[in-house]
């Protein structure tokens, strides 16, 4: 009700069935209730401190406990937010808007963790790193297609010294992934979205001259506090179009980097890390953009399908795996 009248709204429902949390992805149980956290809690809490920036959908409603795991959250279709397609890539103007947006997000993160230390702890959750005594559902994934990519590689064109280095990681792969994942390294935290790719943002354009105005994330399913170099690795990655990545991507981080900082002095945040720190980071995290590349990219870029799908089964299943890696590995 709104003045005493009745307000229609219309909303998104996202519901995790309960096959898809059993067996091999009992692990994947928690990302219900780390998205839920977001969207209802941790996303609110960022939007009042930056004085009504949205990163997010607006949450509704959402259930208790895991026998129906549900969340009702706001359309954004019907805000006029959209996507861009995939294959496409975003070129530089969207990937602007994309990282003003993050580096607010960012920095709002650092001072929420100020206030509330204990998130730093709560919110540790990361799909990728595992160990070698339980590796993570991901970090197997990486290491038992890297030796697809491999072997599939030899038969690139014009590429023979990327498969030879490529081969000389093979032996010691299994080790350089949870390496390139460790956050003792990290010089400071932030809250990373975790999956910060093309397909889990829409954007809002300008009526008149369809430019992108404004940016909106979703699918908060990983999210952690961690080096902000694992979200800027993995959207340069994934995301922009090869022009961008290859020639504007220093712009882009020092635009990144000018609405991190600029956030933070609003929020009288002391000792703000400088564009050197961050540089650092992202050094550090290199082989994290680097498995990116190799795995995510091809993978979102892909036109077909297997028949088993690229979901949870094609990470799980050991047909369905060589299947999807064939696919990717080959362009298709």
């Amino acid at each position: 009700m709104k003045g005493g009248h009745p307000k229609k709204i219309q909303f998104l429902v996202k519901r995790l069935n309960g096959f898809e949390t059993s067996g091999t992805f009992a692990e994947f149980g928690a990302i219900y209730d780390l998205e839920k956290d977001m969207l209802k809690d941790i996303m609110p809490r960022l939007s009042r401190l930056t004085e009504g920036i949205q990163f997010a959908p607006r949450h509704y409603h959402s259930l208790p406990g895991r026998q129906l795991m549900l969340i009702a959250m706001e359309d954004l279709k019907e805000l006029n937010y959209r996507m861009v397609e995939r294959r496409i890539g975003l070129d530089y103007e969207h990937c602007c808007v994309v990282l003003r947006k993050l580096g607010q997000m960012h920095a709002a993160s650092m001072s929420l963790a100020k206030e509330d230390p204990s998130l730093l702890d709560k919110y540790t959750f990361a799909p990728l790193p595992g160990s070698d005594e339980k590796p993570g559902i991901l970090q197997t994934y990486f290491s038992l297609n890297f030796p697809s990519l491999c072997k599939i590689a030899k038969n690139w064109e014009d590429f023979e010294d990327i498969s030879l280095k490529l081969e000389q990681m093979k032996d010691n792969f299994w080790d350089l992934v949870p390496k390139s994942l460790s956050r003792r390294n990290d010089g400071y935290r932030v809250l990373n979205h975790g999956d910060i790719w093309i397909n889990n943002m829409l954007f809002k354009y300008n009526e008149t001259t369809g430019k992108p105005t404004d940016v909106l994330f979703v699918d908060f399913q990983g999210s952690h506090f961690t080096s902000p170099a694992y979200d800027l690795q993995y959207f340069f990655s994934s995301s922009p179009q090869n022009w961008v990545r290859e020639h504007q991507r220093d712009d882009l981080l020092r635009i990144y980097y000018n609405a991190f900082a600029a956030t933070l002095k609003n929020l009288e945040y002391e000792e703000i890390p400088t564009f050197a720190d961050l540089e650092e980071e992202m050094k550090k995290k290199e082989l994290y953009g680097f498995l990116t590349a190799v795995f995510i990219l091809p993978l979102a870029c892909m036109e077909e399908q297997s028949a088993q799908g690229s979901g949870h089964v094609g990470l799980s299943d050991e047909e369905a795996r060589k299947e999807l890696a064939l696919i990717m590995f080959s362009g298709k």
